[in-house]
């Protein structure tokens, strides 16, 4: 398999000899507006990843916290900003800086599959994480034992390091494996699965709270009597930290919606690309799905920033927005 891109024939067109490492032909194909889109998407990502990783770092409390998981959400970070630092330097660095040989590419194709893999396999766990405090709350507090989410987080890390080493060897020619087979559990182990089961979790999770939120409201209807001044307070008191649970739900849900788009996307070209042999992927198809997967890292900062109340309340303090 030993890339996520076509090979393609001519490369002429930067006067570089023809590597054997397919992501390197490919890359040779890429336009300007590609490499400079690309580009400022790792500037964003790992500015933005780099922030939230600085401040779960430096804010002790924020990464104690068990909802959501801020064990996760920094792994998640820091997966996704070495998708940010690497994937696009080190491209760039072989096609317009210096040659690199065969055996370069072959581990530069290797950890950026394997970052942009990581990136997977930690939303998952941030997603398992929502999941398993909405429906199973009682189950919800082993998950978030440090010794507990250390080792989830380390078989986050594990999981696309040993799916990417097969191919590794095979692309420095140590060993062969079958590419049609690999090429099916690829698909299958970081496109299918992971779409079907955010999908299925945040769909769970949305008509759970929707239910309890009736629930609520019918309770809440069925005791109504006159208030006071302080049973108003009262009522505002407990309504802020259910406000902050909500947000924090919706801030991982829309990241998990933009890698459900852009991850489609991804599993219907690996699908094309691997699986059908009548079906073909163009140059601007594969741009596409490219800058999707990259754009797919890029908005947790800006995402947290607006809707996790505690987090942007440390971006404020951090960039002294506060008045004194």
């Amino acid at each position: 398999m030993s890339t996520s891109e076509p090979n393609v024939q001519s490369n002429s067109s930067r006067g570089l000899a023809t590597p054997s490492n397919a992501i390197a032909t490919f890359s040779i194909q890429y336009s300007t507006w590609f490499w400079i889109t690309h580009a400022l998407l790792a500037i964003i990502t790992s500015l933005g990843n780099g922030l939230v990783i600085y401040i779960l770092c430096s804010r002790r409390h924020l990464l104690r916290q068990t909802s959501p998981n801020g064990r996760f959400l920094l792994s998640l970070a820091i997966a996704d900003f070495c998708v940010g630092v690497f994937n696009a330097p080190a491209r760039l660095v072989c096609l317009f800086v210096t040659t690199c040989s065969d055996e370069v590419w072959s581990l530069i194709t290797f950890f950026i599959k394997l970052f942009l893999n990581e990136s997977v396999t930690n939303l998952c766990l941030v997603a398992l994480d929502r999941y398993i405090a909405i429906l199973h709350p009682f189950s919800h507090p082993f998950i978030s034992r440090p010794v507990v989410s250390i080792a989830f987080i380390l078989a986050a890390w594990a999981i696309p390091v040993l799916a990417e080493i097969p191919d590794l060897l095979n692309m420095l020619h140590l060993t062969n494996i079958s590419v049609f087979e690999y090429n099916v559990i690829y698909t299958v182990l970081f496109a299918i699965l992971p779409n079907i089961f955010m999908a299925f979790a945040y769909l769970r999770i949305i008509l759970v709270v929707r239910k309890h939120r009736k629930q609520i409201q019918a309770q809440q209807t069925n005791l109504h009597t006159a208030t006071t001044t302080t049973t108003d307070q009262g009522d505002q008191d407990r309504k802020q930290p259910k406000l902050n649970r909500n947000m924090d739900l919706a801030a991982v849900g829309v990241v998990v919606a933009v890698f459900l788009v852009c991850n489609l996307l991804f599993q219907y070209w690996l699908t094309c690309l691997y699986l059908i042999p009548s079906c073909n992927t163009s140059v601007e198809e594969t741009t596409i799905v490219a800058l999707l997967r990259y754009l797919n890292s890029a908005p947790n900062f800006f995402v947290f920033a607006i809707m996790k109340t505690d987090f942007q309340r440390e971006v404020k303090g951090l960039f002294k927005f506060n008045k004194h």
